[in-house]
């Protein structure tokens, strides 16, 4: 789905989201499928950001906004996995902590001058985000299906 973008001379162009919410992201859990749409909307807005280069707070701003619910929102999911005795864990909140350092590194480079994005930090994002759903999340939510 197509969504619109102003910019500051009110011309509206219309842009693709980086990342659509579809079914196959579902995990079948409530609160965990609305942390990832969340997530897919603030990934949709770094994108845009980043597209329509925006004012550099407008970017700061959506990564600083990005790293606060990706921590927000792993530290809610591995607080869900401990109570449930999920034995993978370890290595699930590793890999949560590996991506909240990549982010909190882009913020860092961000506040010291690199006010640029690339599309290779982008891509990672959305690849990052899309695999960690479809294999990662998606191992914990058969885990309780499971139980």
């Amino acid at each position: 789905m197509k969504h619109c973008q102003q910019d500051n001379e009110h011309h509206v162009e219309w842009l693709m989201p980086l990342i659509e919410w579809e079914e196959r992201f579902s995990v079948k859990h409530e609160m965990i499928d609305s942390h990832h749409q969340h997530l897919v909307d603030l990934l949709n807005r770094t994108y845009d950001d980043f597209t329509n280069g925006a004012p550099v707070e407008s970017l700061g701003d959506v990564i600083h906004d990005l790293l606060n619910y990706a921590t927000y929102h792993f530290i809610t999911e591995e607080r869900s996995m401990a109570e449930n005795c999920f034995p993978d864990l370890a290595e699930h909140r590793e890999e949560h902590s590996r991506f909240v350092l990549k982010i909190a590194r882009i913020q860092k480079d961000f506040h010291d001058g690199e006010k640029n994005l690339s599309f290779e930090t982008i891509s990672f994002l959305k690849n990052w985000f899309t695999h960690h759903i479809l294999e990662n999340d998606a191992r914990y939510c058969q885990f309780l299906a499971g139980q």
